[in-house]
Parts: structure tokens; C-alpha cells; sequence
């Protein structure tokens, strides 16, 4: 299930990042072969998930500012998806570090399916905001954990975040928040997620078309009973034209119906800053 979310996901986020991202459809790279991937699995010293191997044939590295959104909220600063040489470098940087006792006093404050390593040389970098900070696949998770768990590491914090079960889950999700308008694109640092706050005061297109659309309807009537008094008396009163006048004039007039519209507008007023979520 997780290979096929994989190959589902990514047309549907190279679509997106075609329309969004500076580089469009040259954002995506093309994906390794086959013998590059197990190159990399002999290089790491052990074997990658099947999800990764197929997200790697599809696509080995991307643009920057990066089209992966950060797992920071509110961090506006896009992780660039790795390629496989990038990944070896990160990996084999990591490792050096570990090997060499540099965390051997720290610990990390994991989600409680992830290791309380600072590092583990069980986590694959799979994506980095160039700063340190790298989204990995955990192929060696604690109690609770699966592996090929998608996991958010910091250089500089002790948080170890879980940000899906697997990398076909996590490429699904990111596709799903792209198709639901949830992500933007800033020219500076790449993708972000759009706080649901913001979603909110957005609001539906339709549901506020509706909501000002009535706003303008009896705010204009009321407006032309004083432009256009004779409006009325100056249409042939068999004509459509005429009786439609007279039950909107009488709608904008009438202080019962009038307090019903407003109701009425309030309510998709507020029914549209909640369907942005």
C-alpha cells in the first residue's frame, strides 16, 4: 500500500509544484536507477524501505527553495528533497559524528516510537532545509514505531517528531494538503503550510460570494429607492421586469425578511471561515 501511495503521490505533487515553484516542472529530478539505489544500500550498510526505493526511482532530488514544506510550524523555511549522493553525504556526516562520540552526552526528547538517540545511524535523511535539520526515514524505531516511520530531527533541539507511519503516507498527506489548498508558495524559502487560522479568515470562495453577494443585493436596492424613486411607477406594471422589482424592493424594505437575510449572510458568513479548514 505504501509503494502505491508513493507512485499516486508524487504526479500529483510535481503537478502543483509545475504551477507554484519558479523552476516548474524541472523542480522534481529524475528518478536513480536501480543500481544507484542499491549502491547506496551497500554505502549506508543496510537496506532501505520499499517505499524510499520507489520514491528514489520516481524522483532523485529536487529544487531549492525546497518543495517539501518544513515540520516546524509556522517555519517558513522549505526542506529540500535529497538525492542520492545527498543523502550518502548527510548520512556519512552523521555517522562521523556518532562514531566519534560528539553526542555522547545528549538526548534526544523523541515522540514515544523514536529513539532518544541525539542521532541514530538507523535514520535515513531524506530531505533538508540546509540549516542541520533533516526529515529521515527511521528504519529503527523504538517500542511502538514501524519501521520506515517518517521522522523530523533538529541540529540545535532535542525534539524528535513522528510526522507519518511511513514515506508512501507522508507523500499522501503533503499531496492531499496541496489538492486542499492548504500550501503556498513564497518566493524566498519554497513551500509552506498555510496555518488553519489563516484558512479560516480566508474562507470559502463561495461561501463569501454569497455572504457579500447578498450584502450588495439589498444595500444596492435600498441605494436606488432613493437614486431612482419613479423607477417603479415608469415600468409597465405586467411586465416581469415590474414584479420583480417590486418583491426585492419589498425584500430590501421589509424589516422582518431584512433581519432574516442578515441571519442569513452571517450564517455563510461563518459557515465559509470554517470550509477553508
Amino acid at each position: 500500500m505504501s509503494v502505491q501511495q508513493v507512485e499516486s503521490a508524487w504526479p500529483r505533487i510535481g503537478k502543483w509544484l509545475a504551477k507554484h515553484a519558479p523552476d516548474g516542472p524541472e523542480h522534481l529530478k529524475p528518478g536513480a536507477s536501480a543500481d544507484s539505489i542499491a549502491k547506496l544500500e551497500q554505502a549506508i550498510g543496510q537496506p532501505l524501505s520499499d517505499d524510499l526505493k520507489a520514491s528514489l526511482r520516481m524522483h532523485s532530488g529536487g529544487g531549492d527553495p525546497g518543495g517539501l514544506p518544513s515540520p516546524t510550524p509556522r517555519d517558513a523555511m522549505a526542506y529540500v528533497l535529497l538525492s542520492i549522493e545527498e543523502i550518502l553525504d548527510a548520512y556519512n556526516t552523521w555517522k562521523e559524528l556518532v562514531e566519534g562520540g560528539d553526542f555522547a552526552d545528549r538526548k534526544a526528547e523523541p515522540d514515544t516510537c523514536i529513539r532518544g538517540d541525539w542521532y541514530h545511524l538507523g535514520w535515513i535523511p531524506v530531505a533538508s532545509n540546509g540549516g542541520g535539520d533533516y526529515i529521515c526515514v527511521d528504519m529503527s524505531p523504538a517500542g511502538g514505531g514501524t519501521p520506515g516511520q517518517v521522522i523530523a530531527m533538529w541540529h540545535d533541539s532535542e525534539k524528535r517528531r513522528l510526522l507519518a507511519p511511513s514515506l508512501g503516507q507522508y507523500l499522501h498527506n503533503l499531496a492531499s494538503d496541496m489538492d486542499a489548498g492548504r500550501c503556498a508558495w513564497l518566493e524566498a524559502t519554497g513551500i509552506v503550510l498555510v496555518p488553519k487560522e489563516t484558512r479560516r479568515a480566508q474562507g470559502s470562495p463561495l461561501g463569501m460570494a454569497i455572504a457579500y453577494g447578498l450584502i450588495v443585493v439589498f444595500i444596492g436596492f435600498g441605494i436606488a429607492t432613493w437614486v431612482w424613486p419613479d423607477l417603479l411607477t415608469a415600468t409597465d406594471k405586467d411586465s416581469g421586469v415590474y414584479r420583480t422589482f417590486v418583491f426585492l424592493f419589498e425584500l430590501a424594505w421589509s424589516r422582518p425578511v431584512g433581519t432574516l437575510v442578515a441571519i442569513v449572510g452571517l450564517f455563510f458568513a461563518w459557515i465559509s471561515t470554517w470550509a477553508g479548514r
